[in-house]
């Protein structure tokens, strides 16, 4: 019926120079169900969530932090761009009900990272080389019911380590 209990979410952008950008984003949460959580009755009624238990799929703690380069290419009417960022969430539990039991999963804390270097023309087009989970993350991101009546887990990881172009 509801949640309730603290947070804080902060966020920083600083431009220390016309071209480059930093930014640095923060949250932390405490959110707690104020009432026990049963399944449907034609699932039996079990209970998933017991009153004070965290919320299903909600990091307690999360993190950005990104930089933004910008140059010119020569003395062309080009710009370059070089672009960096790490974002963080602690695990993500989950709990799901399935016929005649409550099936319970639990996530890692996951890191993904994301470097790219881009070329903006006057004409609005972009081209881009990036390198997305570049330390190649395997954790695991959320776990869960596999299947509507069957009672193994399936598990959800970040995408690997992905290196690619990409034109707009």
């Amino acid at each position: 019926e509801s949640a309730s209990g603290l947070g804080v979410d902060v966020g920083l952008t600083l431009k220390p120079a016309d071209s480059l950008q930093l930014r640095l984003a923060l949250g932390w949460n405490d959110l707690t169900l104020d009432h026990a959580v049963t399944s449907d009755e034609l699932l039996a009624g079990d209970v998933l969530f017991e009153e004070g238990e965290r919320l299903n799929e909600s990091a307690e703690t999360t993190a950005g932090l990104a930089a933004d380069y910008f140059f010119p290419l020569g003395s062309s009417r080009f710009e370059g761009q070089i672009s960096g960022s790490a974002h963080y969430y602690t695990e993500l539990v989950s709990r799901s009900a399935v016929p005649g039991a409550v099936v319970f999963g639990r996530g890692d804390d996951v890191l993904n990272t994301r470097l790219d270097f881009t070329v903006r023309s006057a004409r609005h087009w972009t081209a881009s080389v990036f390198a997305d989970n570049l330390t190649n993350e395997d954790n695991i991101v959320r776990a869960g019911p596999f299947g509507f009546l069957l009672f193994g887990l399936s598990t959800e990881r970040p995408r690997p380590r992905a290196i690619g172009v990409q034109f707009e």
